[in-house]
């Protein structure tokens, strides 16, 4: 155990597992239980986010943290989805949609590969065979 501060308030506490004291450990798990009660009856089970936000005067934006933290089964509560960071789209973990990812890896797989010019500049000849600097032998 390591002394840390909190994250939320600050306070002083012993570190086990999560960043945050056990205060506010328990406020967040008290979040946590009314939404689920506001979830409950079926007419509020695909209630979307913003309409839970306002009804139950929570920021969006911890709603969506707790979603991250798999405090909420998706096929229990279908309307627990936030928007990909990149394109918008509704989607129940991590940070970014499918479509996105495989955009982002193709993008990484790009960038990975080198261009004829680089392949000149690392001491490659045209073939693509490196040299291995001839004159300094």
């Amino acid at each position: 155990m390591i002394p840390s501060n909190c994250a939320v308030c600050g306070k002083i506490y012993l570190k086990i597992s999560k960043p945050v004291c056990p205060d506010c450990a328990r406020k967040e798990l008290e979040t946590v239980k009314r939404i689920r009660q506001y979830l409950k009856p079926k007419e509020n089970r695909n209630a979307p986010i913003a309409q839970i936000s306002k009804d139950l005067d929570i920021p969006i934006v911890y709603i969506e943290y707790l979603i991250k933290e798999k405090y909420f089964d998706v096929t229990r509560y279908p309307s627990m989805m936030y928007a990909c960071k990149k394109c918008g789209a509704a989607i129940t973990a991590g940070a970014y949609c499918m479509n996105c990812i495989n955009e982002l890896q193709q993008e990484i797989q790009q960038a990975k590969k080198p261009t004829q010019s680089d392949a000149s500049k690392k001491g490659y000849d045209e073939d693509g065979d490196e040299h291995f600097y001839r004159s300094r032998l």
